[in-house]
């Protein structure tokens, strides 16, 4: 199961273990009103009944948040290690567009002829490294044709774009052993639930 497929799951039951303890306590303090102003011992048992029955849904409602913990810390390293991976590529990482911000510097500190999109990126980066380039150049004063013209250095990216670390997170497969979820209301005027269509016990 990818992690994307179980935090859906996971926050499906959340959510309905938050509505199954609403319902509990709106139940149990009914039993007990009920228990005060009657004096019915079967009010009594009734409230006992739902507060036992409410300590196990906040039971379940725990471990299904500890999961869901675990599960945001899987999503978090392995979207953490993609970014780690494509700061790091020898092609198009930090050092590699470092490397070629500076050569196109050079390039253009040497009469050199680069494309906009390069100029650009050097001016994004470092305006005044791209003024301080300008200005050697036309200290140079050199001829339209003994200028050399480049190709850009970022064609090559253009073509290869890095995937995106959440899209890698979701979709890599969760580890750990995951509980089956059921939420199961046994009390007066409760209802049975699933989640996800998937019958589970968190019981375990």
């Amino acid at each position: 199961m990818k992690i994307i497929e179980a935090q859906k799951i996971y926050l499906a039951n959340r959510s309905a273990l938050v509505e199954q303890k609403k319902t509990l306590t709106s139940q149990r303090d009914k039993a007990k009103k009920m228990a005060e102003l009657t004096g019915d011992s079967a009010y009594s048992d009734e409230a006992a009944s739902l507060e036992l029955t409410l300590k196990e849904t906040e039971d379940k409602f725990l471990k299904n948040q500890d999961i869901l913990d675990n599960l945001a810390e899987q999503h978090c390293n392995v979207a953490n290690a993609e970014v780690n991976r494509q700061i790091s590529d020898p092609e198009t990482g930090l050092a590699a567009e470092y490397g070629k911000i500076l050569e196109v510097a050079r390039r253009i500190a040497t009469g050199g002829k680069v494309p906009y999109k390069d100029e650009k990126k050097l001016m994004e980066y470092s305006d005044k490294l791209y003024q301080a380039a300008k200005s050697a150049a036309m200290l140079l004063k050199l001829r339209e044709k003994d200028r050399k013209k480049y190709d850009s250095l970022w064609e090559d990216d253009d073509k290869k774009e890095n995937p995106d670390p959440d899209e890698i997170a979701d979709n890599t497969e969760a580890s750990g052993d995951f509980p089956e979820i059921s939420v199961d209301v046994s009390t007066s005027g409760g209802s049975d639930s699933s989640v996800g269509g998937t019958s589970v016990d968190m019981s375990e």
